[in-house]
């Protein structure tokens, strides 16, 4: 039983609407904002194909039973590859469910939203959280190019926090390779215009509670690709903790052309 079906089980079983889309399928879903439109990448590490369809929620839906009227796709793309989607026309349901081409459950999200201003049109502007995770973060946004980056490169991803967050941002490598991450990249520089930055040993540390300045706040991260990356993104990832013991994971994807076999 793969995870999604699990979690479908468990959500159903507990009365309980849980979002998200499970990474270990290969499959990877980031929102982001381009001028005034609202798009997906999709990306694909698996080695095959992959197609997923998008309906509208349903609480009472079982497995097993059909998924209902398909409301976007299917889309269909490549192994160990991307593909961009205009997804204006779901930004008015609340939630939206996921489903593999052989109507399996990939996962529910909430639906995407239109930008509430004009973003940049030469730059991707990550919405949501990357398959949901951490969903959206009031009063920060991600800045990504709108190409993709070639393996071999470096790239700059821009983070703009409002004023009035507050918390300690921690970049922190990944140990082991880890398939729920995805394929994630540590910065290589961090550098802030309004807050401190300091390293704990590999860790970069950005302290939202000592701001210099009463702007926003605006960091830049370089990441070095590396030349033999084999993976469509690279995942940025970040854990922003609160002075409650909490806190939510911040995570996008950038686009990589991969390096050629």
């Amino acid at each position: 039983m793969s995870a999604a079906v699990y979690l479908t089980l468990l959500h159903m079983t507990l009365g309980i609407i849980g979002t998200g889309i499970d990474a270990r399928q290969g499959l990877f879903i980031q929102e982001f904002h381009q001028g005034d439109k609202v798009k997906y990448l999709l990306a694909n590490t698996a080695t095959k194909p992959a197609e997923i369809s998008v309906v509208k929620f349903d609480e009472s839906w079982r497995i097993g039973q059909p998924i209902g009227k398909v409301i976007a796709g299917p889309w269909e793309i490549p192994a160990k590859g991307t593909l961009e989607v205009d997804v204006g026309d779901l930004a008015g349901e609340e939630l939206i469910r996921f489903f593999n081409a052989d109507k399996s459950p990939l996962g529910v999200l909430n639906a995407p939203r239109k930008p509430t201003a004009k973003t940049d049109e030469k730059a991707r502007t990550a919405a949501g959280g990357l398959n949901g995770l951490g969903n959206y973060v009031d009063g920060v946004s991600m800045q990504f190019p709108a190409a993709a980056v070639k393996a071999g490169e470096e790239v700059t991803v821009r983070i703009t926090f409002s004023s009035e967050v507050r918390g300690l941002l921690k970049f922190t490598p990944l140990a082991t390779p880890n398939a729920a991450a995805g394929p994630k990249l540590h910065p290589e520089k961090v550098t802030a215009n309004s807050v401190p930055v300091r390293q704990e040993g590999k860790i970069w540390v950005i302290d939202l509670n000592k701001p210099t300045k009463a702007e926003d706040h605006v960091m830049e991260l370089t990441f070095k690709v590396p030349a033999d990356h084999a993976e469509p993104i690279f995942v940025c990832s970040a854990w922003l903790a609160n002075d409650r013991g909490g806190g939510v994971t911040l995570a996008r994807a950038v686009e990589v052309k991969p390096a050629a076999k």
